[in-house]
């Protein structure tokens, strides 16, 4: 509190100090120096009233400055579960072949065969010549009724092969 009043006062000496100088320098000029003169001594009067709140509950008035605030990292969205799940199938996918047959597949056999009936009237597992026809012989392999699993411990499907898979899921 004593280093308020301190300040303060500091700040009216020098506040009047600088108004005599001025008065010496500008005498025609007084009405217009002796009104800056108030505002400054207002403002000191609100400054020390701040400071004697601060003073009263520390932490409460302070905020982070803009420094401080540039330096938080913002919060970091929650991952959204279903996409972390594809995450896993696309990773477990290019390491074996098993999960490329029991993750990826039917995942991929659901999306061809909604995509197929909503844009070309085609059943995946009813109408197997015209459903190859539109899908292109690379994702067909995946998706084919009847396809079994030749290698358990084969290898996987490459992302840049899941890819292209994808994206011929696009086109229908």
């Amino acid at each position: 509190m004593r280093s308020i009043v301190v300040r303060v006062g500091s700040g009216a000496f020098f506040a009047s100090l600088l108004l005599l100088a001025l008065l010496l320098a500008f005498p025609d000029r007084r009405e217009p120096l002796v009104a800056a003169y108030e505002l400054v001594l207002g403002a000191l009067a609100i400054g020390a009233i701040l400071g004697a709140l601060r003073a009263l509950e520390p932490g409460k008035w302070e905020a982070p400055s803009v420094f401080e605030r540039s330096a938080e990292k913002p919060p970091r969205p929650e991952p959204i579960a279903e996409l972390e799940r594809m995450d896993r199938v696309l990773v477990l996918a290019a390491s074996s072949a098993f999960d490329v047959h029991h993750r990826l597949r039917p995942l991929l056999r659901d999306l061809t065969s909604e995509r197929l009936y909503a844009h070309h009237g085609v059943e995946l597992d009813r109408e197997p010549e015209r459903a190859r026809a539109l899908v292109g012989d690379e994702l067909w392999e995946v998706v084919r009724p009847g396809r079994e699993l030749e290698l358990r411990s084969g290898p996987g499907l490459p992302l840049a092969d899941t890819a292209r898979l994808v994206l011929a899921l696009e086109r229908l």
